[in-house]
């Protein structure tokens, strides 16, 4: 029995989201197609004030939602502090500013109108848009209010996923598993599932029972949410988990057939496209591993409350893990600096980083990670120069990635505490977005506005400008009317403010890099001194005109539907036998200052390493 607690948070919630999503309709529909500019400066109070007003009610909900549940199933907790909901209000729970939102919202339709679309369909075609920001905040909301409940309870050690239906088939096979209580709620825009405290999983629950969920469906419904073939396979008996995982998934690789049975050789459309009847697509299905026993809530491999040791725990047999873990677990912080507690990402970077070291203070590859009595008496061998330029440009690209907004926080923060670098170390790198909370770090030189393209920056290109190769900007900043920044032909990048343009201050920077930092200087000869890893030069040969050819040839390469995608976006081009490669945000309040641009390869592009040319 669902207790009364959840049927009134879940009726609250959908009272005040329709609300939300109806206001911000008609809101919108007030945008005037042939003056959105200047229309949205008049509605985008009224959105605001109008969401700020649903957050609040939501947020006041989900307040009072977890001690009224808890009291009600008698599980007696409390709580250490006080909740400041005003403090969840501040800005939008990706971080962005709240007026930021809509103004997303304007650019997406003044993109669509630029590409050729009609004004009043490219505005209709937003307006989806619109209604999916105003519920995934009022829903990321609440369920950060719940999550900070639960997090001053320490009684309460986890919660259980609870679908609001209807739901998506991701969703549904999350419903019912257990999470510690600071494990990140996946969710997708859009998705309204919500947290249930740990203790309380109400047995039996349509809400909490992907298989309880997926029988109250009727047939129609289970073959439009799932598609046929996998609806059919579920009713058959398979497992819906690994149904879902492999369709969004793929199939899996043979090691991990062979470590957990996973389905590697056929899917469930091959199944039963090669099944003669039913019962040989059973067959098929249990030796595929499809079907791998009673169709039980969690499955019946690991179960719904399992909590491994990690890939280094030997399930719970390693006892220098195993307590690495139970610390972790409890006191819900991981020491960035264990093996033990890493996520295979982490651990990637963490060991490839730890041979590189190894080899630049010994000249040796060590045979294992970290201090091993296995090693004595190992004579290790010096590495051949091809694979040292591996193990660089191993560390290189890990951490590339690990530095990128959409990287797991987890990693981000291990890099920093190997490279012993600060969050304004790396705003100085222009690592924008690194605060996983949302909030957009902005390079810390170069603030202006992007009122018109192109147009001037905040500080003055070639103030204090030292001299020399290698002092991160030692030439006299580039001079040159704006007509040469211009591209030929009208491009529809020009007019979408998700992409960068070049001008003065970046091709500066691309070329002879930003004073005291180590970022941009790819021309001949001006890598900055002290920059660490490895770095690119244009030929010697190479122009600024050159450099901004190429970088316009990089964007010809863009699509809107990457940019539409709200991640970092990358592109290569050849320009002159050169090829270059560009970097951005293509989300953050300033593009430009999220640009990196560099070569890549080609005739006379010098490559060096830790200040030295390696080739």
């Amino acid at each position: 029995m669902i207790p009364n607690a959840i049927r009134e948070f879940e009726q609250q919630r959908k009272v005040i989201s329709a609300r939300a999503g109806v206001t911000a309709q008609q809101l919108w529909r007030r945008v005037d197609p042939t003056q959105v500019d200047a229309s949205m400066q008049v509605i985008r109070p009224h959105l605001v004030r109008a969401l700020q007003g649903y957050r609040r009610q939501a947020a006041i909900a989900a307040a009072a939602y977890t001690p009224a549940l808890l009291h009600e199933t008698r599980l007696v907790t409390e709580p250490v502090g006080e909740l400041n909901l005003e403090r969840f209000l501040e800005y939008a729970p990706d971080g962005r500013t709240v007026d930021g939102l809509y103004e997303q919202a304007a650019i997406s339709a003044k993109a669509r109108m630029a590409r050729g679309l009609m004004p009043q369909l490219a505005l209709q075609q937003v307006a989806a848009l619109v209604l999916t920001m105003t519920l995934t905040t009022l829903s990321d909301t609440v369920r950060s209010v719940v999550a900070a409940d639960m997090t001053r309870r320490p009684q309460v050690t986890g919660y259980v996923r609870q679908l609001v239906p209807p739901s998506c088939s991701r969703c549904v096979i999350l419903a019912g598993r257990w999470y510690r209580w600071n494990e990140g709620f996946e969710r997708h825009p859009g998705c309204d599932c919500i947290h249930i405290p740990a203790r309380e999983d109400c047995a039996g629950d349509l809400t909490t029972d992907p298989y309880a969920y997926f029988n109250s469906l009727t047939e129609e419904q289970q073959d439009r949410l799932f598609g046929k073939a996998d609806a059919q396979a579920i009713r058959d008996g398979a497992d819906i988990y690994r149904v879902v995982n492999i369709r969004e998934r793929g199939l899996a690789t043979a090691k991990g057939a062979r470590k957990f049975g996973t389905p590697h050789r056929m899917t469930i459309d091959d199944i039963y496209e090669q099944a003669k009847s039913r019962d040989d697509a059973i067959r098929l299905m249990r030796q595929e591993g499809f079907i791998t026993g009673p169709q039980v809530r969690g499955g019946n491999i690991l179960g719904r409350f399992y909590e491994g040791y990690g890939e280094l725990g030997k399930g719970g047999r390693a006892a220098a893990a195993r307590e690495a873990v139970l610390e972790a677990r409890r006191t819900g912080v991981r020491d960035p600096l264990n093996r033990y507690t890493m996520t295979s990402a982490e651990r990637r970077y963490y060991d490839a980083n730890y041979r590189l070291k190894y080899y630049e203070r010994t000249g040796k590859i060590p045979a294992t990670i970290g201090p091993n009595s296995a090693d004595l008496g190992v004579k290790l061998r010096a590495p051949s120069p091809g694979e040292v330029d591996a193990l660089y440009r191993q560390v290189d690209q890990l951490k590339n990635l690990a530095l990128q907004a959409s990287a797991p926080p987890g990693l981000t923060r291990l890099v920093l505490a190997l490279d012993d670098l600060s969050l304004d170390d790396l705003r100085r790198l222009e690592v924008v977005a690194l605060a996983k909370g949302g909030k957009r770090a902005q390079a810390a030189v170069g603030r202006g506005s992007r009122g018109s393209r192109g147009g001037a920056r905040g500080a003055a290109p070639g103030a204090g400008r030292g001299a020399g190769r290698g002092s991160g900007g030692g030439k006299k900043p580039p001079s040159g009317g704006r007509e040469r920044f211009e591209p030929d032909g009208d491009k529809w990048w020009l007019h979408d403010d998700r992409v960068p343009n070049i001008d003065e201050f970046l091709l500066e920077k691309i070329m002879y890099g930003i004073p005291g930092t180590t970022v941009g200087g790819h021309a001949y000869g001006m890598t900055p001194r002290g920059k660490r890893g490895t770095n690119t030069e244009f030929p010697s040969w190479w122009s600024e005109q050159d450099t901004i050819d190429a970088f316009h040839a990089a964007l010809d390469t863009l699509e809107t539907s990457i940019l539409s995608a709200g991640k970092p976006v990358s592109a290569e081009a050849t320009h002159l036998g050169v090829t270059v490669k560009i970097e951005f945000f293509p989300n953050a309040q300033r593009v430009e200052e999220t640009v990196s641009f560099y070569p890549v390869s080609g005739n006379g592009v010098r490559i060096l390493r830790n200040g030295k040319v390696v080739r």
